[in-house]
């Protein structure tokens, strides 16, 4: 209940801030007039780009790579990949239910 009413509470203020200043009033742009060359690299390049091409950018390269490059989408998806990798292990030995030797087998220790 606290949660649902603090977030009613912070819509209504965010929305009678953006009432009471109004952003984009008094711009006076006819969008008929605007210069869209600078936005048509961008619009192209997300235009061609469909769900499967989405998906697969999210997998980096390397392990570092997540972390290396700008793109801090691909950090948290390794991010939550290794959480939740952990997690499992964990969860599996504390359930008594994890074969340690398959484990090192796996992982190429003797």
């Amino acid at each position: 209940m606290y949660f649902e009413a603090l977030t009613t509470l912070a819509l209504l203020l965010g929305l009678a801030a953006g009432h009471m200043v109004g952003p984009g009033h008094g711009l006076n742009a006819d969008p008929a007039t605007l210069d869209t060359t600078d936005t048509a690299t961008f619009t192209a390049a997300a235009n061609h780009k469909g769900i499967v091409d989405f998906a697969l950018s999210i997998i980096p390269a390397t392990f570092g790579d997540a972390f290396a490059k700008e793109k801090s989408f691909r950090c948290c998806a390794i991010t939550n990949l290794v959480g939740n990798v952990v997690a499992t292990v964990v969860v599996a030995k504390w359930e008594g239910e994890v074969d340690l030797e398959r484990v090192r087998r796996g992982l190429g220790s003797r």
